[in-house]
């Protein structure tokens, strides 16, 4: 698939999937994020477009840990993925915009599931789930958040694995924002976002199948590494 014929890529209203393929044809343009306190953030998509092999050290020691059958979850153009992908794993990148899915495939990944990971039927036998860049906080809330681990770890063999990468929200355990994404002079609908730290995620985690494995923290950015231990 090209990234040069943008009717393979977008579809209407995906602002975030839109941006994605013009930042990858190299034609981008600013992409903001608004908050419901009123700021207007940039956005930068560079570090989505990471190459596999230039992975923070940190990142690949975590992903190392992955085993069996990988889903990665709100994968974008599936960076994580992608390096699985090379290292011979089945990796399969789960995202609610078919436009960065799209991108995603014509950048090499071979599995891809158009879904929204707190709804729709996941699929069974995943040995290693992936919630990183924050991913976790698609859930939206504490009660979406303890749903969407309950979700991935019935998805996860016995014994399979959760990793998590975040950034902390300073000074706070848990931080929930409304968020809307602005491209090219469009708005998309508002939608919740949560942030959490180490310790949130560690919290929220208990009882919905997970135990924790190992983490590392670097600053106000963590990684973790949970196990499936029973079944929610």
């Amino acid at each position: 698939m090209s990234l040069n014929n943008p009717a393979t890529v977008r579809e209407a209203g995906d602002l975030l999937g839109t941006a994605m393929h013009e930042f990858a044809a190299r034609e981008p343009a600013p992409l903001y994020l608004h908050t419901g306190h009123g700021h207007r953030l940039r956005l930068d998509l560079g570090p989505y477009f990471t190459s596999p092999a230039a992975l923070d050290p940190d990142e690949r020691a975590l992903l190392a840990m992955a085993r069996g059958i990988v889903l990665d979850v709100g994968c974008g153009p599936a960076r994580h993925a992608r390096y699985l992908q090379q290292r011979g794993l089945r990796a399969l990148g789960l995202d609610r915009s078919a436009g960065a899915l799209a991108v995603a495939r014509a950048l090499g990944l071979r599995h891809a599931l158009h879904a929204d990971a707190m709804t729709a039927p996941l699929p069974r036998g995943i040995g290693t789930a992936l919630l990183l860049d924050g991913n976790l906080g698609l859930a939206g809330s504490m009660h979406g958040t303890r749903r969407l681990l309950g979700r991935l770890a019935g998805a996860c063999v016995p014994g399979g694995r959760l990793l998590v990468g975040g950034r902390a929200p300073a000074g706070a355990t848990a931080r929930r924002l409304a968020l809307r994404v602005e491209y090219r002079g469009a708005a998309g609908p508002w939608f919740a976002w949560l942030q959490l730290s180490l310790a949130g995620v560690i919290a929220v985690a208990a009882g919905t199948g997970w135990a924790l494995e190992s983490a590392v923290q670097r600053g106000p950015c963590y990684l973790i590494c949970l196990h499936r231990n029973w079944s929610p």
